[in-house]
């Protein structure tokens, strides 16, 4: 960063700074690119966002640092022209504008980070939306396997409990669920034969048992909730004209309550 040099109004001092990449590149005071690792590791979301944390952290006192020595220098200037007799000016001498600019790139990159971190968030939210969605589908299927299982005659639940399959020694087909190979259907029939009918509880007993259904699970979870966070978007966007004329509208009417105040009040002086 350039770092702005009060005693030398057109000059500036180059005060280097490290810094470290998304990517795990650290650029030294040197100002050499040495490779953390050569090997490319994909960073979780909750290490990108501490990585994002670090730089922000990082610019930001960048940003503090270069603030107050353009600052210092402005007035550095008005103390040297006030020698002179001069007025202070408000144009930037060169190491100003200079600094200027370095300050807007300092806060590009700032928004950058800002932007990403919040790309990150959102993405975590939606992962933990559609986990809740598919652990809400998955009940409803379970649910209406075990209202499939309350239909059936005695005979042949006892036949699926014992040993997973139908009297006719097939695999149960469920409305909800679909083919369920013996070791499901068993486990499952024994669950609501106990009387067991909380998705937790079940996983809790047998945590792989439903393991083969989660790709389909994940698939209409995702669409449900992309699918919600469009509706809700787009209510968002519908909603954005519809609060800026009602904003506009309380905004005129109080100019208008104003005015008119101010008219009854000018007209009682007449009087």
């Amino acid at each position: 960063m350039g770092e702005l040099n009060p005693n030398g109004l057109n000059k500036t001092v180059e005060a280097p700074v490290s810094k470290i990449g998304v990517g795990g590149v650290v650029q030294k005071l040197e100002g050499d690119l040495v490779p953390e690792k050569t090997k490319q590791v994909e960073l979780s979301q909750e290490d990108q966002l501490k990585n994002l944390a670090n730089q922000s952290e990082i610019i930001q006192r960048d940003i503090t640092v270069l603030t107050a020595s353009i600052e210092q220098t402005k007035i550095k200037l008005n103390e040297a022209r006030k020698k002179f007799g001069l007025a202070p000016t408000e144009e930037d001498p060169p190491s100003v504008s200079s600094g200027n600019d370095r300050l807007e790139k300092l806060q590009a990159e700032q928004e950058a980070f800002e932007k990403q971190r919040k790309e990150i968030i959102s993405q975590q939210e939606r992962t933990e939306l559609i986990t809740k969605e598919k652990q809400k589908i998955l009940q409803e299927k379970l649910d209406g396997l075990f209202e499939e299982f309350r239909r059936l005659n005695v005979g042949e639940l006892e036949s699926i409990v014992q040993g997973g399959k139908t009297q006719g020694g097939l695999n149960f087909e469920s409305k909800s669920i679909g083919s369920l190979n013996p070791e499901m259907a068993k486990s499952l029939a024994i669950a609501f034969k106990e009387g067991v009918k909380l998705l937790s509880e079940i996983l809790r007993d047998h945590p792989n048992l439903l393991e083969n259904l989660d790709d389909a699970l994940t698939e209409e979870a995702t669409e449900r909730i992309d699918k919600k966070i469009a509706q809700e978007k787009s209510r968002t966007e519908e909603a954005e004209p519809a609060k800026s004329a009602l904003e506009e509208s309380e905004h005129v009417e109080a100019q208008a309550s104003n005015n008119l105040s101010n008219n009854f009040d000018k007209t009682k002086k007449v009087v």
